[in-house]
């Protein structure tokens, strides 16, 4: 993947999310738990 289609990803997924709040709140919900998730996995894993 190029930095150009990579820059165009984030741009279109931004416009994205700006439009549509629902999804932005539930898109955040899914980070948050994947993160900690990601934490929980290393800690085990470290």
């Amino acid at each position: 993947m190029s930095p150009g289609t990579f820059g165009a990803c984030v741009v279109s997924g931004i416009q994205f999310m700006i439009f549509c709040p629902k999804i932005r709140t539930r898109v955040a919900t899914v980070i948050t738990i994947g993160r900690r998730n990601i934490l929980l996995l290393s800690e085990l894993f470290g």
